[in-house]
């Protein structure tokens, strides 16, 4: 959802602060990769590495808040 909206709102962001958006995009990117599909892979994401990436999300829309 989070990437959805930096997406549709990708003109009023990339005019705001153009290195935050391809951050924001580029770490929420990541972060979504860590589930690949429906179903757990066989080789699932760890919790510290969810958090982590979330942290990173997190640092990357912080010039938006």
């Amino acid at each position: 959802a989070a990437r959805n909206l930096l997406v549709l709102h990708q003109d009023e962001l990339r005019q705001r602060n153009l290195l935050a958006y391809s951050r924001s995009l580029g770490e929420l990117n990541r972060f979504t990769a860590l589930w690949p599909g429906r179903l757990p892979s066989d080789n699932p994401s760890t919790y510290q590495q969810v958090v982590v990436q979330a942290s990173r999300v997190r640092l990357a829309l912080s010039p938006y808040l």
